[in-house]
């Protein structure tokens, strides 16, 4: 598949290394492999996939990689194209997050590297959007997620992203703002969210059920479960109980039977 330079306005921002007209102009077998929140370990040297965009949400961080060291402020964006080997260098004192697109395919125009665009403010919705559907694996998140990534690549080819008119979606963006934000809280309280956006608890879940094809509640249980799973993989706990709290379920033994229903064995056997 062609990603064209002419479907989009041309953009500013600067490209730490970026090679013309042909970078990314044939991708094929395109194929979202993970969607990732986390925080950057210094000791971590990456290798396992091909492809990665990553997003800089807070700290400073210097990516080492063959012949680059590109450091990347919040708001920057990296593309790591055809399976560098790469660490992150943290250079701030703040805890330096990220968001993290993990994916497969063929990009036979784009020789191995890192290629930053920097302040790229309009692409943070672009990933947060893609996290959250990433988050509640349905079928139409998982269609929204691939053309969210087709449309995060597609800087990278050169263009821009420019969106005008308003959406009945944006009613609902202090709800979600806040719930980003509090989304593992366990004193976090679902059924007053429509309050945060001046409408009726009804009118509310519709437009989200319209948005994120699950209800507030599901979705909730779904991004929590999503980062206690990530959680257990990295093994950075020490009880279960622990975990439960950590993704905001007071209760370990609900968080137990949701775990379970979700993926199909307890936590306990991660």
């Amino acid at each position: 598949m062609e990603i064209l330079q002419q479907m989009l306005p041309k953009h500013n921002a600067v490209c730490y290394n970026f090679l013309g007209d042909n970078m990314l102009k044939h991708i094929e077998n395109l194929k979202l492999v993970s969607v990732i929140r986390g925080v950057t370990n210094p000791n971590a040297v990456h290798t396992k996939y091909p492809h990665r965009l990553i997003l800089r949400l807070t700290g400073t961080v210097r990516y080492h990689l063959p012949a680059q060291t590109p450091v990347l402020k919040p708001g920057d964006v990296m593309l790591i194209a055809n399976s560098p080997t790469y660490r992150g260098e943290i250079l701030s004192s703040d805890t330096a997050t990220y968001i993290l697109v993990n994916f497969e395919g063929d990009l036979p125009d784009t020789p191995p590297g890192g290629y930053a665009l920097y302040g790229q403010t309009e692409l943070h919705n672009l990933f947060l959007r893609l996290y959250q559907n990433w988050s509640v694996q349905t079928p139409a998140n998982q269609c929204r997620c691939m053309a969210l990534l087709y449309e995060l690549l597609s800087h990278f080819a050169g263009g821009g992203h420019g969106h005008t008119g308003s959406h009945i979606y944006s009613r609902i963006q202090p709800a979600l703002t806040y719930l980003e934000a509090h989304i593992f809280d366990p004193d976090l309280k679902i059924g007053s969210l429509h309050e945060r956006c001046g409408m009726s608890d009804t009118y509310f879940r519709q437009i989200f059920l319209a948005r994120f094809g699950v209800s507030p509640k599901r979705y909730v249980i779904d991004r929590r479960l999503t980062q206690a799973m990530a959680i257990l993989d990295n093994g950075d706990f020490s009880t279960i109980g622990e975990v439960a709290l950590m993704v905001g379920f007071e209760d370990a033994l609900y968080f137990s039977k949701a775990f379970r229903s979700k993926y199909g064995y307890p936590p306990s056997a991660q």
